[in-house]
């Protein structure tokens, strides 16, 4: 309250300031001119910002004008909403340096951004090593950063919009849907960036990495066991962990893509064609539980049994 009309007597003594005019020919000729113009810039109130008491201006000596409020965030509060009060705050914000990323008079860039871009601003501070890989996220290759990052404060780590799998979930709605399955991925219901990197890679989807190699980053038990094997699963020495497994959620135990009998028959037709016309069918194989016999994933023994016949 007290901000506000420290800033409405400003406004007034600006009123007399302007009629002599800070803006001439010869001084700030440019000043209001550009794009985006600052409110009290283009309304000539100057010491809405500027404290108007320095006698020997325009002089060398008498150049700077000290600026109201003590300067800082503090300036920019009297007028603006604060933006600190989150639990993460960006450090320009955090240090009261608005004009880090903000011009304060002008630009050509709408918010007064110092750069054209969201993302040319960014990365005048940030190092750019996302845009040169094989696989870029849309809203990354598109410059807009603040699709994901809130520029000012956020609750949450990292200047994030939301937390976790609710930030993507804000762009990815199709998604949605695999949340309310009985089995989802712990990883996936923790946060999608433990598979996928928010930025770029350079691996498909923006996976850290590719195929099995990717699972097994978690699933190192399962990693030892499939290289130990001698008998591998051919389904997962051609393909990868994927084409029995969905990565993200199922209604089927161990995030199985369907149930187990129509998984194994989908490669073995023959043995399904087999099993549906026998008359006397092997306990387990009647129950439809192929892994009673068999290890999907490998074995020392052949036809991947779990035990020598």
């Amino acid at each position: 309250m007290l901000g506000a009309v420290l800033v409405g007597v400003l406004l007034m003594a600006g009123a007399a300031a302007a009629q002599e005019g800070c803006v001439t020919d010869q001084c700030h000729a440019n000043m209001g001119k550009a794009t985006y113009v600052h409110g009290p810039v283009g309304a000539g109130q100057c010491v809405v910002c500027h404290e108007d008491g320095n006698p020997n201006h325009p002089t060398k000596s008498g150049q700077d004008f000290k600026l109201a409020f003590g300067g800082g965030k503090e300036l920019c509060y009297a007028c603006h909403d604060r933006k600190d009060a989150n639990r993460t705050v960006h450090k320009p914000v955090a240090t009261g340096d608005c004009i880090a990323c903000h011009d304060p008079h002008q630009s050509e860039a709408e918010l007064q951004l110092k750069k054209p871009t969201t993302s040319e601003l960014c990365f005048s501070c940030h190092e750019n090593n996302k845009t040169n890989r094989g696989f870029v996220h849309g809203p990354v290759a598109a410059g807009d950063c603040n699709i994901c990052h809130n520029p000012h404060s956020s609750p949450y780590p990292n200047l994030t919009e939301e937390k976790g799998a609710d930030l993507c979930l804000l762009c990815h709605i199709d998604r949605k849907e695999e949340f309310t399955r009985k089995y989802v991925h712990k990883p996936v219901a923790e946060d999608c960036t433990n598979c996928h990197n928010p930025h770029a890679t350079d691996a498909p989807y923006m996976l850290y990495g590719e195929g099995k190699e990717l699972c097994f980053r978690c699933h190192k038990d399962m990693k030892k066991h499939i290289e130990e094997s001698t008998v591998q699963h051919t389904a997962l020495k051609k393909s990868s962990c994927t084409g029995c497994h969905t990565p993200h959620s199922s209604n089927f135990p161990r995030q199985l893509k369907a149930a187990t009998k129509e998984i194994c028959y989908t490669c073995h037709t023959e043995m399904g064609a087999k099993v549906q016309n026998a008359k006397f069918l092997h306990g387990p194989v009647k129950q439809n539980d192929c892994y009673a016999c068999h290890d999907p994933h490998g074995s020392p023994y052949a036809k991947v049994l779990k035990k020598p016949f």
